[in-house]
This record gives structure tokens, sequence and C-alpha cells, in this order.
């Protein structure tokens, strides 16, 4: 290995990656130390590590017992201590909002032109501290990261063209900006965790003089940073520290062929300046099955004789490693609870997930006993952010005191930790809030949740019934309920009330004008103790202790964070308050309890540092996974790290690399999942990749085959799953009696045209909607009521033509002026135009005006003869007489004759001209056994339309006595035209025949269909893209 080493400098000693790291150094701790660890120092890159070698100790024959530990550290820890004994004077950390608000500081002295050095470049920085944060949270992490790597930077000039303007202004002028922010740190007696660690490398001589009488041990570093690579190289240079590997022993022994991933310790070799050599082939390699043991010298494969190591390709040729290529997520899973359900046992056994989020998919497929979880869970995605993250939304969408968006209550009223709640025995606000979720489905687009009725007793229930008896209580409702207990009724609705009031005040008040951060973590801290409260949390926590888990990070990390440090009183805007709560959140993480070290053991892949286990099974490796995709900086892009000697994306697939590697070497056993299926993941479908890691190992065992892995072959399985035809689904309903019972209670009331229209578009709708009288969950109409509309303008159009009835009249008689007026009053009594935003309301309001001048500009001479007319008329169906109504909006009489009118905001359905003179239709039609002619119907619904128009007709002839010579819709929607149901050139004949004659046909072949057919059969359509019962037949009908 190129590089003078001095003579007191001890080799790098090098672990083969198959043998286990932590027995190694437990081993090279005796033989260095002969047990006397008094001055001991065993640094790890990370806490786990230290776990285990604590656990080998403990276990380790050649070690007399009782005996004091060595100390065992985390690096960034020791390193931070050792920086501030240094430094000699006590230093303060500074919380990561004072550091911003130094920052601020900073920045705001050098463009002022107060600092050491003139601020450089022509672009200005925004004075506000608000509109500085998120900038600031991203130059105090670059701050940090220069600290740690011991990087002096230099400005970055002409970087405008890959970065925002005011990243250009920051890296501009990012050399005195970095110097400002440390002195200033420092004259305050303040520092952060990477300037104590930049104090320790600054002045090693006098580090290494702190640690005189230590003896110290730097375990497992792959790429250490710039600060620890200085006081590695001084400590080992004076032979103070001896350095342990785990890697290829190829590096030791011939560089030039050791493993790819390994490169970057070959560099670090040289760099330090120190030899490697082996150390640890005594101990055991992995067997090539099954779990390690440590006496059992048989089954001990020596793959790294002392004389001859061998190549990475032998080693991975002796293991058992398979793969299953899967779909999606749920794939992996199946495939990955078979394998464990065929393994032998899960001692010394790893599950590997790259990705955080799948932790609580694994979880429901590990065994109940002997599983430890070491890897963190992020806050962010836990329940109680959740509920953080809907409080939050409350007030960005809120437009002022009591308007909250409609959508947003909705959310926070479903949550279960509120929900939960107790008052006794009982959970009042289930039923409450499930109730007041109803209240706001049929209410506007904003509300005043502290408006919603208080919870009232049932007037049916008895008199021990208590909140939880209510009338709407389903079976989800009443378990938390209990047997009614020594409260009144009275007393146990006003608990229930108080209960809600305080939710309210806590979950929304609390939050309306919080101005600085103390300010929102006194708010935060009102909710976790209202969720923390004896009297209502009863044992949430005990019964769900993960969450508990979560709701503690909140209270010990997340509201200290906010309540204290320098920046806690500065006001900020509330968008900005949220944006830091929510970075604080984000940033958290839930540690699962590290014990037992024994058993199936669950990590993260950097969780996976330095440990070796006899059978990995590693899930979601894709390319997304590993190595990842470094998220996006704006302040300084990956493209521009190497300007400033910081680490980029190479290094850290590097990192990636080795990581993985490691772990695979030093397994004997490996199964390896990964999706290969379409993802949906907004505009464009996206299909992961396999990790690089896996297309090499791969690649690896195709060339030691010849011959080329496809899907399907081992050991590349593909994740198979039980297919089955889907049986044929008859989607129409039988008429039992019992469905027959309740057509006939529909049948019993007068028949109406929108009752005829409803069945002649589906048969299988009219049953869901109308028999069983089911309806979707109902939703604010938030881009307005069309309804409502419809029924503002009928009655705006009512009283237009009121004073009218009677006398001929045309367009120039109905003044615009009155009419406006008319429709302005009608919307705003409209509770659906106050629902609307501003602009919805302007554009309506105008749309409307338009739709009105538009038609009294082209209505014709009229006399109108009725308004709002009701029509009760018999007619003959099905061999019996049924009772039929219907209002006519106007009926007017024109030189042809009378004209009957609908007003239609939507869009208008009538028959083709050409229905009318069609006998073979009609007669078909009157057969009485056309009802069993299934395709009929569908040809009466495309050729008819709507029974509206015909059926109103033959109702104004039969009352009134005089057959209307039309009958047509008013189209608002558009111009106001009059779409007639009969042509301009259709005979009087034949209009006369068609609503005298026809229309009875008509009538009584759908009450004969509705009647006599044995079921309700669907009719596809255009309608079923919009039915509300699509999915209970298909979406297209479900066939016949």
């Amino acid at each position: 290995m190129p590089g003078a080493a001095s003579p007191s400098q001890p080799p790098i000693l090098l672990v083969p990656w198959d043998r286990d790291f932590i027995d190694a150094v437990a081993d090279r701790l005796l033989a260095a130390t002969a047990g006397d660890f008094r001055r001991v120092t065993v640094l790890f890159p990370l806490r786990r590590a230290g776990r285990f070698l604590i656990d080998r100790l403990a276990a380790h024959p050649g070690l007399e017992k009782p005996c004091l530990l060595p100390r065992i550290a985390a690096v960034d820890q020791w390193l931070a201590e050792l920086g501030r004994a240094v430094h000699g004077r006590p230093l303060r950390l500074l919380d990561p909002l004072g550091r911003v608000g130094l920052l601020h500081a900073v920045v705001q002295e050098l463009q002022q032109g107060r600092g050491d050095a003139p601020w450089t470049g022509d672009r200005g920085f925004p004075a506000e501290l608000h509109r500085f944060f998120p900038w600031g949270l991203r130059l105090a992490e670059l701050c940090e990261e220069l600290f740690r790597h011991g990087v002096a930077p230099k400005n970055i000039a002409h970087a405008a063209a890959d970065v925002l303007p005011q990243a250009a202004a920051i890296l501009e002028n990012l050399k005195a900006i970095h110097a400002t922010y440390r002195r200033r740190l420092l004259a305050t007696e303040t520092a952060t965790p990477g300037l104590c660690q930049a104090l320790a490398a600054e002045d090693p001589q006098a580090a290494m003089a702190r640690l005189a009488d230590d003896r110290l041990f730097a375990c497992g570093f792959f790429a250490p940073s710039g600060s620890e690579e200085i006081l590695f190289r001084t400590l080992s240079g004076a032979g103070r520290l001896e350095m342990l590997w785990h890697a290829d022993p190829l590096l030791a022994t011939d560089p030039a062929n050791a493993h790819f991933s390994c490169r970057e310790l070959a560099d670090l070799a040289r760099r330090l300046g120190a030899p490697v050599t082996l150390h640890g082939q005594a101990l055991p390699s992995r067997p090539a099955a099954g779990r390690r043991k440590r006496d059992d010298v048989a089954r001990q494969l020596p793959l790294f004789p002392e004389a001859a190591p061998i190549g990475t390709d032998d080693l991975l040729e002796a293991k058992t490693i398979r793969f299953y290529e899967g779909y999606d997520l749920h794939s992996q899973l199946v495939a990955f609870g078979r394998e464990l359900a065929l393994a032998p046992d899960t001692a010394d056994t790893a599950v590997v997930l790259p990705d955080t989020g799948l932790l609580m998919p694994v979880l429901h497929h590990l065994p109940r006993r002997d599983v430890n979880i070491s890897m963190g869970y992020p806050l962010g995605r836990s329940s109680i952010s959740r509920l953080i993250e809907t409080i939050l939304r409350l007030q960005e969408t809120r437009l002022g005191p009591g308007r909250y968006a409609w959508r947003e209550v909705v959310a926070f009223l479903r949550h279960p930790y509120l929900k939960m709640l107790k008052t006794g025995d009982t959970e009042p606000l289930r039923p409450l809030f499930s109730s007041w979720e109803r209240i706001v489905r049929q209410g506007g687009t904003h509300l005043d949740p502290f408006a919603l009725p208080p919870p009232q007793a049932d007037p049916d229930a008895g008199p021990d019934a208590g909140p939880d008896a209510g009338p709407d209580a389903g079976p989800d409702d009443q378990t938390g309920a209990a047997p009614p207990g020594p409260d009144s009724p009275a007393e146990s609705l006003a608990a229930a009330g108080a209960l809600a009031r305080r939710v309210l005040d806590v979950c929304l008040r609390a939050f309306e004008d919080v101005g600085t951060p103390r300010e929102l973590g006194d708010a935060l801290a009102g909710l976790a103790g209202l969720l923390l409260d004896e009297a209502h949390a009863g044992d949430i926590w005990e019964r769900f202790l993960i969450d508990a888990e979560c709701l503690f990070r909140v209270t010990s990390g997340v509201i200290p964070a906010l309540r204290g440090g320098d920046l806690a009183s500065e006001r900020f805007p509330a968008r900005t308050l949220f944006t830091i709560l929510r970075g604080l959140l984000a940033a958290e993480r839930v540690a699962f309890e590290a014990e037992p070290l024994s058993g199936l053991q669950v990590m993260g892949m950097l969780e996976t540092r330095l440990l070796s286990f006899s059978r990995i099974y590693l899930l979601d490796a894709v390319e997304d996974r590993l190595p990842g995709v470094a998220p996006h900086d704006p302040l300084l892009p990956d493209a521009l790290r190497h300007l400033l000697g910081l680490s980029d994306s190479r290094q850290r697939d590097a990192v990636a690399a080795y990581t993985f590697y490691r772990l695979i070497m030093g397994a004997s056993e490996v199964v390896i999942f990964y999706r290969a299926g379409v993802q949906s993941t907004g505009l464009f479908d996206d299909k992961p990749m396999r990790s690089r890691f896996v297309e090499q190992l791969l690649w690896g065992m195709e060339k030691r085959r010849g011959t080329v892995i496809r899907p399907g072959e081992p050991p590349l399985f593909t994740v198979s799953l039980p297919l089955r035809a889907i049986p044929p689904r008859e989607a129409r309903v039988e008429k039992t009696p019992a469905v027959r019972a309740a057509l006939d209670r529909i049948l019993e009331r007068p028949l109406s045209a929108s009752l005829l229209d409803a069945y002649l578009t589906c048969p299988l709708r009219f049953y869901y909607g109308r028999v069983m009288r089911l309806a979707p969950l109902d939703e604010v109409a938030e881009e307005g009521d069309a309804a409502g509309l419809g029924t503002l303008l009928h009655e705006v159009l009512r009283a237009a033509f009121a004073p009218f009835v009677g006398h001929e009249i045309d367009g120039t008689h109905i003044r615009l002026e009155p009419l406006f007026s008319r429709l302005d009053a009608a919307l705003e009594a409209a509770p659906f135009y106050h629902a609307l935003p501003p602009d919805g309301r302007l554009g309506l309001a105008r749309t409307c005006r338009e739709r009105l001048r538009r038609y009294v500009a082209g209505m014709p001479r009229t006399t109108p003869l009725s308004l709002e007319t009701r029509l009760s008329v018999s007619l003959p169906g099905a061999g019996r007489e049924w009772l039929f109504t219907g209002i006519v909006d106007r009926a007017d009489r024109r030189e042809a004759g009378i004209v009957i009118l609908d007003y239609k905001t939507g869009k208008p359905r009538k028959p083709g001209a050409a229905l009318w003179q069609d006998e073979g239709f009609w007669e078909r039609l009157g057969d009485p056994a056309s009802t069993g002619d299934e395709g009929l119907l569908a040809e009466v619904r495309d050729r008819v339309q709507s029974v509206q128009l015909p059926l109103y007709a033959l109702l104004y002839a039969k009352a009134l006595g005089g057959t209307p010579h039309e009958a047509a819709c008013v189209e608002l929607r558009r111009s106001g035209e009059e779409c007639g149901l009969f042509g301009e050139k259709t005979p009087p004949g034949v209009r006369r025949e068609a609503i005298l004659t026809r229309t009875p046909v008509l009538v009584d072949y759908l009450v004969r269909h509705l009647t006599e057919t044995p079921h309700f059969a669907p009719t596809p359509s255009r309608a079923c893209d919009w039915c509300e019962f699509a999915g209970l037949c298909g979406g297209d009908g479900g066939g016949t």
C-alpha cells in the first residue's frame, strides 16, 4: 500500500467481510488490553454497533468478570465533546431555530456594510425574517456540513444559472457569511455540533493532549468526515489510535483487484499513510447455510486462508442468494411471508428495509415473538402528526373568523384520537362527531365549527339513554359505550358538551392567533395535554404503544424546540410558523427499544453497518431506494457541491454500495425482493427498476453460469398469485316479495314524470335510488348547487311573469332592471351562493344575468295562461288506473295554440320528430308481451329520451280540456331557446295523436315494465360514467 507510515503508527486491521466484525473487534480489544479497559475508548460510526459489542464482550470466554467495560461512543458525540474540551470554555449548543436567527443577523449585517467583508454582487436578500427563514434552514445545514468536514468555504460566483436568485446571493457571499457566523457563535459562547467537531480538528495536538492517557479504537469507518479524518490521521500517526475495517480482504493483499465498493477505503488508507493488514482470519466464515455457530468447527468454511485470500466472485458463489420479482409491495410481502414460514428459525436473521415506510406493512407479516425493531420510524408519518397536520390545514384554509373549510373540518372530526376521548366509561364524541359530519356535508364550503349544535338527548330513547345512545349511533358508535352509570342523562350530555367545547378550543381556537414559536408550542402543549388527560384518555396509550411513543416525541422534542431557543419570542406569519412545525415533525424519528439483540432483527440499511447476520431478507431493492435519489437542495445542488470540496452523489452512491455488499458478504443466505410493476405516480406511470446492486449480483451469476437468468428461473423467482376466473355476476336484482313490497309502497303515491324518467334511464339505478333509497355520501357543492340554482331561476321567472298572466306580451314588456334586482335578491338569500368564493359569486351572478337577458330578448309574442300549475290525472297502465301528477312551469297561448313550457338549467332531452310516426315502434310498445323484450326498453330510452314533455302535455289536455300545440323546454343554460317536442313541420294531426294516443301507450308500457318484469336489470349507457351506483354493476351495466 503506498504511503509512508511512521514507526509508531499501527497498521489498519482489515477484517474480511465474511467474518463477524463485532467478534473481531472484541478479540482485538482483549488482545491489545488484556481486559483492562479503564482508559480505552471504542468509536463507531453509530451507536447500534456499540450495543452489539457490549453483548459480545459479556459473552466472551476470555474476559474475566466482573470488569469495567471500555467507553463505547458514536464518533459524532465523542468528537463534539472533545471539541468543547479543546475550546476550554463552556459552549451552549444553539438550537436549529437559533442558528437561523443568528444567520439572519449575519446576512443583514453584511448587506448593510457592517461586516468585515463587503456584500458581493447586486443581489440583495429580504430583510424580513419570515422570508429569510426557509433559506436560513438550508444555510444552517450547509454551515454544519462545512464545519464537520473542516472546509473553509469560498464564494461561488456565476451560480445564477443553476439556482434561484436568493441562493445565488448566498453562494456569492458564502465565505464572509460562514466566517462571520463562526465568529459570532464563539463570541456569544454558543456552538453547534458541527462547530464543536471543527474545533477539535483545528487543533489536533491540543486534542491529542486531552487524550494523553486514552487508547482509541476507531472501528468500521468507511467515509469519515474531514474533521474525523484529521484527528484519526494525527492520533494514528502518534500510535494512539488503531483502526479496524470490515471489507474485501484483497484490499490488504491485492488492492488493485479489490471489490469496487471498497475503493474509497483504498484512497483513505493512502491519505492516512498507514499499512493495511488482515485480521480476524481465525474467526469462522459464514457457513453455506444455517446459523453461524462459533464452536461448530466442522461447518466453518475458511474461505480466506491467511496465505491466499480469494475474490468476491468465489465468495458469492458459496452463498445462497435468491431473488423475488413482485409486481408491487403486496406481492413482495406475500413472497416474504412464504420465505419466513419456510425458515428453520429466525435466530441471527435480519429483515432490512431501505425505506422506513415499509415498516408498518412488514410488521403484519412478522412472528409475534422474538422480534426487535432497531430502526427509527418517521414521526411525520404517525397518527399524531396527521392530527397536527389537519389542525394546521384548518388554519391555512380558514377564510376568516368562523369560516373553516368543510373538508378540513370533516378530516378533523374523523380523527380517531378525538373520537376515542371519554367522559367516564363512554365515548360521547364518536356519535356527536358523526352527526356533526352529516351537518357539515349538507352545508356550505365554509362554516363555524363552534356553531354546530351541542349533544342532545334522543327523544325516542328511554330515560337511561346517555349521549352514546342516539338514533344514528351504529355498531361502531357503540364500541366505547358502557351500561348506564349513575350520572343522569342531563349530566352526561353536559359532560359530552364540555368535552366537545374543550376539543374545539384546544384544536382550533388555540391555533388561530399564534404569532411566535413559543405560542405555537403552547398550543401544541394544550393538544398534548388534552390527549394525555387521564379523565378523557382512558387506556388509549396503554393499548396503542407506538402511538404513545410518537406522542412522547412530540412532547419531549418538538414542543421544547418551539418553546425554547433564541427565536421563541420572535413574531412570524402563521405560514412560517407552520412550516417550522412541519420541519420539526419531519426531522424527528421515533426510536424503538434496541432489545433483544437475538432473534429476528428489523432495521434499515444504515442500521446494518458493521453488523452481520446469517440470513438476510432485503425488501424493495429498487433503484429509487438502493442507492436512492438524493433530495434536491435548492441552495447547493449536487452539481455545485464539488466546488466546496463536499461529498456529492458519487460518494453517496459509493457508501450505499459498500453498505450493501458488506451486508451481503457477511451472510450465508440472502433473499432479495423487488418490484417491477407499473406504478402510477401522478401525471405519468412509473416502472421501477431493480437496484443496480441487484443487477450486479445477477450479472455475476450469469457470467459464472454462462447463460442469461430469466424471470421465473432459479434463483430469480417471480411472485405469482393464484388467478381464478371471475365468476359471472348477475347485476340484475330479482323482485323478491320484499322488493315488491318496497316497490308497492312507492307506487301507492302519485306517479310523476321524473319517476318514469328515472326508470327509463336504468331500472337497476331506479332500484338502488328509488326503491332502496340509497344515496351517495353527502358532499358540499363547492362549484355551486345546480338544483338550487334551477329552483331559484324558476322562482325569479315566476315572479317576473306573474303580473302578465292573461295579457299578451313579448320581450319588451319584461324590464331587465327589476328582473336583475329580483335575481340579485334571490342569490343573496340562497345559502349555496354565499358558500362560493368571491370570484365564483361574481361569475354566477353575471352568468345568470346574461342567460335571462338572452331569454327575454328572444322571447316570442305570447300570452301566459298559468304559472306553476299542478296537474293531477288518472291514467291507465298495466290493467289499472294510476294517479299521475306534475307541475307545469308555464302555459302560454300563442297564434298556433297552447304551448307548455318547462324551464331547464341543464341539458334538455326530447325525442326525435320521426318517433311519433313510426307505426311499427308503437305497435311493439302496445303489445302486452313487449315487456319480455329486454332490448326494447333500451330502444325506448334512446328514442324517447324523456317522458316529461309528452306526459305534461297529456296531463294538461286531460285536466283542462285543450290539447297543447307544443311542449317545449326553455334552455336557460345557454341562449334561452325553446326546444320543442315537435318539429315546426309536424302536422297538427300528428301532434294531437302523439299527445292523446301515443303518450298513453308509452306510459302504459313503462308502468307494465316496472310492475310486471321479474327483475331490475341494468341498461348500459353514457349515464354509467357518472352513475353513483356504477360500482355495484361494474360501471358498464354489468351485462345482461
